[in-house]
């Protein structure tokens, strides 16, 4: 059986409630939990950006209610939020990835679909903490949505972390490095080196990563492709966060086009997530 939440019309008919008490409190019902039999296969389909906190707290809300009737669920979540925050840089910092992951397994979510999960930087099923997560990549819809207007691209990451989404397909990664930051600093990490050696003079450059946040490195990557005389590149990312309206900076910076996934929809949605689990299903 398949649930969707309300937000997730684009995927599927919604058929769970969810609504906010005037407090914001939420709400969740699920009406046809009583035809669930037990042990029965669930899926659940759930978006948790924006308003990440409460969304997770609607999705362990679900997960649990879920749980009254049956141990075998699976949830769809496009992206998954607090991902980045997986290492503990500062003394004293939460490793919120892996909570959240754990809290999830709490709740009683036995597998997590996820896209291009930052912290796990590889396709496959893995364990991350107390959760199994099958992570699909779409660097497939990716480039093949690029290489319809391309002539024998030169596909790049802009850094280390998402190679695993080019190194098959003759891709490379440049190498970027980060300025440090102080305690005072922590929502500012500013791209402060980038480099390759790849030759890219006169060739079509296609980018692509597993997320756009706030636009430095993909910024930085497509400066550096146009100092290196790359002649049209274009950008893409699994999950387009987009914030502070970087999409248009990107393209200010010389980017042809600037495309994502519905993972977080927007008029920057061209690649369907459902394409690539529908044989899950």
């Amino acid at each position: 059986m398949i649930f969707f939440s309300k937000n997730c019309l684009d995927l599927g008919a919604p058929n769970v409630e969810m609504k906010k008490f005037l407090d914001g409190e939420s709400y969740v019902r699920i009406p046809a939990l009583p035809q669930i039999a037990t042990e029965q296969e669930v899926t659940l389909f759930h978006r948790a950006y924006p308003e990440q906190d409460s969304s997770l707290i609607q999705l362990f809300l679900m997960l649990k209610t879920l749980k009254r009737q049956t141990d075998n669920i699976s949830a769809v979540i496009p992206y998954l939020p607090y991902a980045r925050q997986d290492k503990m840089v500062l003394e004293g910092e939460a490793k919120s990835s892996e909570y959240v992951c754990n809290l999830l397994a709490e709740c009683g979510l036995c597998e997590l679909i996820s896209f291009d999960v930052h912290f796990l930087k590889q396709k496959g099923t893995y364990r991350y903490g107390n959760l199994r997560i099958k992570n699909i990549s779409l660097d497939e819809g990716l480039v093949k949505y690029f290489s319809k207007k391309c002539i024998n691209p030169l596909i790049i990451s802009p850094d280390k972390g998402a190679s695993y989404m080019v190194s098959d397909k003759g891709g490379i990664a440049m190498e970027k490095k980060r300025k440090a930051y102080a305690q005072s600093e922590l929502a500012i990490r500013r791209v402060s080196m980038m480099k390759t050696d790849a030759d890219m003079k006169g060739r079509d450059v296609i980018i692509i990563d597993d997320m756009i946040a706030g636009g430095g490195t993909m910024i930085k990557a497509v400066e550096l492709c146009r100092k290196k005389g790359a002649k049209r590149i274009f950008c893409g990312a699994t999950h387009g966060l987009f914030l502070k309206d970087c999409a248009k900076k990107i393209i200010g910076a010389g980017a042809q086009e600037v495309i994502s996934s519905n993972s977080i929809p927007s008029e920057y949605s061209k690649i369907n997530l459902m394409d690539s689990i529908r044989g899950l299903l």
